[in-house]
């Protein structure tokens, strides 16, 4: 019942950032066009890698521990005092990779202002997630996905229609939501406590920063590869394409995601009881393989007509696109269950192997771009994105010792 209510809400705290979603692909896309829209996706998924590599660790604990803390106010100085070590390391991630030339089109002040609002931004939202105030999540998310809209029409009208200030426009879209919750962050945070406190956070949490990063890695190199084949036009529409399709998951999937997570943890922070994590586990995974397979049937009944209503949308979109349509849906979906099944790891807090298991992903990545790409078009990006997310499921458990011996049973 709780998964099954928290679900409902965080269903609608998605409705409205997952339509907004929708109409800032296609609102975006008609308003820089398709190659200006490839080179703001490449960006932004630099951006969200660097700010993955630096608060990745941060926000996973905090969902983590939470329910270890007596009130939510012992927790917010290690918070404060990671946010600060989060921001030194985007600090750095941008010094060294401009020191390579990348990205050469854009000013290092932009992605470090991105890096650090996005930041943020899921520091306040795991803060409420990991509390199970799904009301919370919802009145931010909203917020932030209505102001990046807004902010990203201003900023375009004042200056021009680029990509670099479609990501100054983001940067505010993230940044103002949160404002009113800055107290959250500590002022006398340097301490001797604060400082034990925040090493498990640390140990816990590194290997789920890479394994965060190397996920989100996995879209940069699709469009980087995509882009070095066959230039910004066909990776701006293979962007604004994928990122419509998968958006869909926001709404009627990753809620599931979100409701299970806290749910999960915080029964077994309080019990250890290993069948009822389990029993919770896969309810969560049955739901969200329902949810998919319904609108996957939806999706091969009206193909077409739903190709035809994002061509009117996004009058720029190569037609090649259609043909993917089926295997980006199905990629997506993938990624989302993975979510849950490596959960088994997460709880033996066997971080490491999550990241060995995210890396074989990478591999097929690579391997799927670098040799089928140039000869199959972008048909091999797309399937390559299911073949790297079900190695994920299936490395992810056959190395977890608890799924084994659940299975066993």
């Amino acid at each position: 019942y709780q998964l099954f209510k928290d679900t409902l809400l965080y269903t609608i705290s998605k409705i409205i950032p997952g339509l907004t979603g929708l109409i800032s692909v296609v609102l975006f896309f008609r308003l820089i066009g398709a190659e200006e829209y490839g080179k703001y996706s490449i960006i932004f998924s630099f951006t969200n890698l660097i700010a993955a590599f630096s608060f990745g660790w941060l926000n996973q604990s905090i969902l983590r521990y939470r329910s270890t803390y007596s009130s939510s106010v012992k927790i917010l100085s290690p918070i404060s005092l990671g946010f600060i070590l989060g921001t030194i390391l985007v600090i750095i991630f941008v010094i060294i990779t401009s020191t390579f030339g990348f990205p050469a089109i854009f000013s290092n002040k932009h992605i470090i202002f991105l890096a650090l609002s996005i930041g943020m931004f899921n520091i306040i939202k795991s803060i409420f997630q990991s509390e199970e105030r799904p009301n919370k999540v919802i009145l931010i998310t909203s917020y932030q996905s209505i102001l990046m809209i807004i902010c990203s029409i201003i900023i375009l009208k004042l200056y021009d229609n680029s990509a670099e200030s479609l990501i100054l426009g983001i940067s505010f879209g993230y940044l103002l939501p949160i404002l009113p919750y800055s107290k959250l962050f500590s002022i006398n945070i340097i301490t001797k406590e604060n400082i034990k406190k925040i090493n498990p956070f640390f140990n816990y949490g590194l290997p789920l920063s890479l394994w965060l990063g190397i996920s989100l890695s996995l879209n940069l190199l699709d469009r980087f590869f995509i882009e070095y084949y066959y230039g910004s036009s066909l990776m701006g529409s293979y962007a604004g394409f994928s990122e419509f399709v998968i958006r869909i998951f926001s709404i009627f999937i990753f809620p599931i995601t979100l409701a299970v997570h806290p749910i999960l943890m915080n029964n077994w922070n309080k019990n250890k009881n290993i069948n009822e994590f389990f029993i919770k586990l896969f309810k969560a995974s049955i739901f969200q393989i329902i949810i998919c397979l319904v609108m996957l049937g939806l999706l091969f009944i009206f193909k077409n007509d739903f190709f035809y209503l994002i061509q009117i949308m996004i009058p720029e979109v190569d037609i090649s696109m259609k043909k993917i349509m089926i295997p980006v849906f199905i990629g997506g979906f993938l990624w989302q269950l993975a979510l849950i099944i490596h959960k088994p790891l997460e709880i033996e807090e066997r971080t490491l192997i999550m990241v060995f298991c995210i890396i074989f992903s990478l591999v097929t990545n690579l391997i799927g771009n670098i040799f089928f790409l140039p000869k199959f078009g972008v048909s091999a990006t797309a399937y390559t994105m299911i073949f790297s997310a079900s190695i994920y499921i299936l490395l992810s458990i056959l190395f977890s010792n608890s799924f084994r011996n659940f299975l066993r049973r």
